[in-house]
């Protein structure tokens, strides 16, 4: 019963931060300064700066897995004899959500996912060392609304630019937009697909050399021994290319 009432009022509080970026967004008429859009650090500090979410307890849940029970709650987000700075506590601090790091949040569709709880896998499920471990979080969209999942997100977001059903968070967003705790999939992806490619090129490269020896080895009648090793350093080497 305890755990349910936390995750409430952690909704709640996300969706405090949700309706307060929205607000200063209204008033600032603008983007975001780039500075705020480095991380969700940087975006607390940003909000805690111009008045908009000033508490840190916004940000942090006591029902955190990585928040032990004697947990001390930050005095505040940002210095404030020089507020351009984080406070070395709430640095430290695990912060319960996640956040698309958008220049201007009017400028989406309302459907689209702005903020959410930590450690929303591209699945739709939620890591186990979220806030929550895997019983799921909630979601804020673009026009202020929050929403709560239970296990997993199951088809309650909208695909980018349709009208379909996604689980994904990277369907769910702009193609290419940053998100608060990871690298968006389909940079990763494309790194991967390239980095795969060097390895089959070289791979291939590392047959034609011993089979070019196997060649000269052959039509000089030189020993075999050579050879032999040859051979099976490339076999070794090939092997653990595709671990």
């Amino acid at each position: 019963m305890q755990k349910s009432i936390t995750r409430a009022i952690d909704g709640n509080n996300l969706h405090t931060i949700g309706q307060a970026w929205l607000a200063d967004e209204t008033g600032r008429k603008g983007d975001l300064p780039p500075e705020a859009l480095m991380d969700v650090y940087a975006l607390a500090a940003y909000l805690a700066r111009t008045g908009a979410t000033p508490d840190p307890r916004l940000w942090i849940t006591r029902l955190d897995t990585v928040v032990a029970p004697s947990y001390q709650f930050p005095g505040s987000i940002v210095n404030p004899d020089d507020k351009s700075q984080l406070t070395d506590a709430f640095r430290a601090a695990p912060l319960a959500f996640a956040a698309a790091l958008v220049p201007m949040m009017s400028k989406l569709p309302p459907e689209t996912p702005v903020m959410w709880t930590r450690g929303l896998k591209p699945d739709g499920t939620w890591r186990i060392d979220s806030p929550y471990g895997s019983w799921g979080g909630h979601v804020v969209f673009a026009n202020g609304t929050l929403k709560k999942f239970e296990g997993k997100i199951g088809g309650g977001l909208t695909k980018w630019g349709t009208h379909e059903p996604t689980s994904s968070i990277i369907e769910a967003l702009p193609p290419g937009t940053r998100i608060s705790e990871y690298v968006p999939l389909t940079e990763i992806a494309e790194h991967l697909r390239r980095q795969m490619l060097l390895v089959r090129l070289a791979q291939v490269g590392g047959l034609l050399l011993l089979a070019v020896i196997c060649v000269a080895t052959r039509w000089g009648r030189r020993n075999w021994g050579p050879l032999a090793a040859t051979g099976l350093l490339l076999a070794v080497w090939f092997f653990l290319w595709d671990r």
